[in-house]
């Protein structure tokens, strides 16, 4: 089977398909087939594993994930969930995919694989979940964490205010949890929100 991370597929099935680049969205096409079978090798060990594959474009990657794994599940979502605390796209997302993963990075990928050839490299991070956490009610705690991050130039306090609906209470959890009231959602760790969650647990009725 011919590799789609060629410049010549890519262009074939970007005319037959009428599937084209965004450089507003920072969309490229890796066109090194080496690399592509690198990052397969390197996220598959067991092809009985189930894989998803986050953003598959036209499906470069896809191809020999498919070669690698029975199960393969290729989709698309928003890549904050990458961003670390003060970042200016860490988000609720963030968190949340820290409290499931373990993120590693696994090798560095050059512009000059991709076309169209972007500003920057790029980097093959990968996601292992884990069982470190065992909060009483995980969806309260997501509830939670989503309604400190509800309006960004708000600090901690008007934010968890709103969720907890009582003030004084909010603000007594915060003090508990070691959390300045001026505090924004986006410099808070997972640890400062697992600490919020467990010191005001009692409070939320969701």
């Amino acid at each position: 089977m011919q590799p789609i991370a060629t410049i010549k597929k890519t262009k074939e099935i970007q005319e037959k398909y009428n599937v084209f680049t965004k450089k507003t969205y920072g969309q490229n096409f890796i066109i090194e087939p080496k690399v592509v079978e690198k990052i397969a090798q390197a996220a598959i060990k067991d092809p009985n594993e189930l894989v998803f594959e986050i953003g598959p474009g036209i499906g470069a990657l896809t191809q020999f994930l498919c070669q690698r794994s029975n199960q393969v599940i290729a989709f698309e979502i928003d890549d904050r969930f990458l961003a670390k605390e003060n970042d200016k796209d860490y988000n609720a997302l963030s968190v949340i995919t820290k409290y499931r993963c373990d993120v590693k990075k696994v090798m560095d990928v050059s512009r000059h694989v991709f076309w169209p050839k972007p500003n920057v490299d790029s980097m093959v991070i990968q996601f292992t979940f884990h069982h470190k956490y065992h909060l009483e009610n995980e969806d309260v705690f997501f509830k939670m964490v989503k309604a400190c991050f509800t309006q960004r130039r708000k600090t901690i306090y008007n934010n968890f205010s709103a969720f907890v609906q009582n003030k004084e209470i909010a603000l007594s959890i915060l003090e508990k949890a070691g959390i300045e009231a001026s505090t924004r959602g986006q410099q808070c760790t997972l640890d400062d929100f697992i600490r919020l969650y467990e010191c005001g647990k009692e409070y939320y009725d969701c």
